[in-house]
Formats: structure tokens, sequence, C-alpha cells
């Protein structure tokens, strides 16, 4: 429950405008408030700002311009965004990742040790969970690595456990197939090696599904 405009506001949120549907449709449906995806999420893409609400409050998604460390422009664009939504009658809150999770570029390496796996709801599977590993890196915060099948399938095959060093480096995405779409690729090194992963390319083990 939460105060909005001094009065008690239960938030009946829409995460994400079907397609084809309209705020109206979805004010006409029950939710009072909606996720304004203003720098997108993942795989979704950026989103106008509709001009007419029909009486919905905005939950302003600000994506991941809340991690100051992974981009040095993340300040300014934040400052503005804030600067340019604060007054606006229809915010409700602001939201951001709710998980501190790895979310790679290529070529980005996270080198740490492996702390725990763990279990969490799925990013992309609504009411499921995924297979987490719980990372502390050498020079930063704890975050969670999701395992899908790419990442899974590496862990599976090295079996990293609690305490072991590890590294994982995000390589370019696999070259298009036939019917199949892209896929992300990873190295996963586990100790020693970990620390070798700056110009590591692909190995063996580099994506694709290990039974």
């Amino acid at each position: 429950m939460l105060e909005c405009d001094g009065k008690p506001f239960f938030p009946l949120q829409a995460r994400h405008i079907p397609v084809g549907a309209t705020l109206k449709e979805l004010a006409g449906a029950g939710f009072n408030c909606f996720r304004y995806l203003m720098f997108g999420a993942v795989d979704i893409k950026v989103q106008a700002c509709p001009e007419e609400l029909y009486g919905l409050k905005m939950c302003a998604y600000l994506f991941d311009r809340t991690n100051l460390r992974s981009d040095r422009r993340h300040r300014r664009i934040l400052t503005e965004t804030v600067r340019s939504l604060r007054e606006n009658p229809a915010l409700l809150v602001y939201e951001n990742f709710n998980e501190p999770a790895w979310r790679p570029d290529v070529g980005d390496v996270l080198v740490g040790v492996l702390v725990r796996y763990d279990r969490a709801p799925d990013l992309y599977r609504p009411g499921e969970t995924a297979l987490v590993a719980v990372v502390k890196p050498d020079d930063g915060p704890t975050v969670a690595v999701w395992l899908g099948v790419v990442l899974l399938s590496l862990f599976k095959s090295l079996r990293p456990r609690p305490g072991d060093r590890i590294g994982l480096k995000r390589q370019a995405n696999s070259a298009p197939r036939p019917g199949k779409k892209p896929y992300a690729r990873f190295t996963l090194r586990v100790d020693d090696a970990a620390r070798a992963l700056d110009g590591a390319e692909p190995a063996a083990v580099d994506g694709e599904l290990v039974e």
C-alpha cells in the first residue's frame, strides 16, 4: 500500500502493455498504473510516453541507468530523467532492476569466487524459477549470474563448486543459422585459468548445449 496525493493507493500495475492494447483498455480492465519503459528493458524496445494516460499513474522504469559503475554516462542520464519527470502529476514511483544481476556486454569479464548456487524468479518465464550462480567479484559487490541454457551448459560441463575461483567472459553472439536465432556465447574458466580470460577466445565448450 502506498500513499498517493494524500490518499491510500494500492497499485495494480500493468508491467508491460500487451501488443495491440491501449492504456484506455488497461484502465478499463482495472489497472491503475503502468510501467513506462523509457529506456526499454531486456528484449523490449524503448517506449514513448503516451499523451493520454486515462487516469493511470506512471511507474518510470529506469532500467540499468541507476548502475553508475557500468557506464559513466548514466549519472548524467539519470539526473536529466529525474529532473524531467519529478513534477509530473502522473508519476507514482521510479523502478530499476530488482536483481543485482550480471548483465554483460560483449567483451565484459567477471572474475571472482563462486559463493553458492541459488534459485530465483526467472527473468523470462513468469512464475518459474531459474538456477543462479552467486559470485563475489574481485572488484565489486556480489552479483547473481542467471544460468540460462548456454551458461547452464558450461556450468554443468566444468562443474565449479562454491569456493572455486571462476571467470566468465561474454563473447560475440553465435553466427545466424537457418531457422535459428543467434544466441549469446560465453567462456567459463575455473580456478587459475580464470585469470587468463581477458584475451580468451571461445573454447571447445562455448555455448552448445551439453547433454
